[in-house]
């Protein structure tokens, strides 16, 4: 489920600024304890309040075929 970039604010705001932990802003806001703790960490170790990219690596592109 993806959650709106204002609840997002609302959550971290409300540790960060407020002194809520983490639990507790879960279950004020309605989201997974996850969430709420995942936010707040991207927050202290990076300072972005966005959503992480989603996706993987690029494929690996193979060599032209081998004689065996």
């Amino acid at each position: 489920m993806a959650y709106s970039q204002d609840l997002r604010e609302r959550v971290i705001d409300a540790v960060l600024v407020e002194g809520m932990s983490r639990r507790g802003a879960a279950v004020r806001f309605g989201v997974s304890e996850t969430a709420a703790i995942n936010w707040v960490k991207r927050v202290e170790l990076t300072g972005s309040r966005t959503p992480a990219p989603v996706g993987g690596k690029k494929p690996i592109r193979l060599g032209p075929p081998r004689a065996v």
